[in-house]
């Protein structure tokens, strides 16, 4: 992606190339633009999804590791339907080239626990790691918007499964991430919502003899009544913390 001039700041141009390499590729995007490609600009780093439900090329990691100019601290994502959907769609509220995908990763713009952005030595290290497997946001295209609340689990090769974006909120909250979220809770036909201001996690491995190995993972919220359907007494605060402790288990 080439950033546009100084007049149009909100105007790019984006470059692609078809290769069997990507040392290939880069060398024939040059042939195309009058800039040379400086990668120490490159905040983030996509993989396409249907790249990763196959087995991820080890050369494709190898280029990223090897480059001392891409940098360490880059987010690392998958782009659905592919990383060329995701940098084509044009927020209305953007006025810099990926500046809204910039500040969803980087949490500088809303705070959600439906994202969890690795940096790409997170990423590397999980790839060679033992008992460690990476985990990358999926950024999904919709028309000028794209959206961020699912992840994608993989082994050191390829994606295994997604998580839901319930899924992905419980998990930030078992990392530690963000504290802030809602969780709904339901007595019978009555309903509330909780807003989280803390969340603390502690968990333990379990290793019965002769049994699986097994986590035990206990989850601590504090947090305040948002919105409820009827009023809420306080007679009644035990009930609904006896159901949002159900709700967790």
């Amino acid at each position: 992606m080439i950033p546009g001039s100084k007049d149009e700041p909100d105007d790019f141009l984006i470059v692609s190339e078809k290769a069997n390499s990507i040392s290939e590729a880069v060398r024939m995007i040059k042939t195309k633009v009058d800039k040379e490609i400086d990668f120490g600009h490159a905040k983030v780093i996509l993989f396409g999804q249907d790249l990763l439900l196959k087995k991820l090329p080890i050369e494709i990691n190898y280029w990223f590791a090897r480059r001392r100019d891409i940098q360490q601290i880059a987010w690392v994502g998958v782009g659905k339907p592919s990383a060329l959907d995701v940098l084509q769609v044009r927020p209305k509220s953007e006025q810099l080239p990926s500046d809204a995908l910039f500040l969803a990763l980087g949490k500088d713009g809303s705070e959600t626990p439906y994202i969890i952005p690795p940096f790409y030595y997170d990423y590397k290290k999980r790839l060679t790691e033992k008992g460690l497997d990476p985990m990358l946001p999926i950024i999904e295209a919709k028309d000028s918007l794209f959206t961020i609340n699912t992840m994608a689990l993989m082994n050191k090769k390829k994606m295994k499964t997604i998580l839901t974006p319930e899924e992905t909120k419980f998990l930030n909250f078992m990392l530690n991430k963000e504290e802030k979220s809602v969780l709904k809770v339901n007595k019978g036909k009555d309903m509330i919502i909780i807003e989280t201001q803390k969340v603390k996690t502690k968990y333990k491995i379990i290793t019965p003899p002769g049994k699986q190995p097994y986590i035990r993972v206990k989850l601590k919220v504090r947090g305040r009544i948002e919105e409820a359907i009827k009023a809420v007494h306080n007679d009644k605060l035990t009930n609904y913390e006896n159901e949002s402790e159900k709700m967790l288990k």
